[in-house]
């Protein structure tokens, strides 16, 4: 679900992992996207290798807690992809992650 400009701007500071408000994690699907984006942003010089660790850590505590406060089942190892059908972690969706 993508932020409309309104509803970022209400959301408390804390739910944001990255410096300036940047990296909202109000859910577990912007939580997948933190994870996938932060190591890019780090490697851009977009954010240093510390606030990379602090996003990623951030949005790992949030995928670890489901709506009761318990834990989410803990994900196997990922499997290797076929030859003839390479994935592409950049623009997989949540499904195809899931499937993993």
């Amino acid at each position: 679900m993508k932020l409309s400009t309104k509803a970022r701007k209400s959301l408390p500071s804390k739910v944001f992992a990255g410096p300036g408000r940047s990296f909202p994690i109000p859910d577990k699907t912007h939580a997948l996207k933190a994870l996938q984006l932060a190591p890019y942003s780090e490697e851009k010089g977009n954010i240093s290798p510390a606030e990379e660790s602090r996003i990623k850590t951030k949005a790992r505590k949030k995928l670890g807690e489901d709506s009761d406060g318990d834990e989410a089942p803990k994900m196997g190892k990922l499997k290797t992809p076929k030859k003839d059908k390479p994935i592409n972690p950049h623009t997989m969706t949540h499904d195809q992650f899931m499937k993993l």
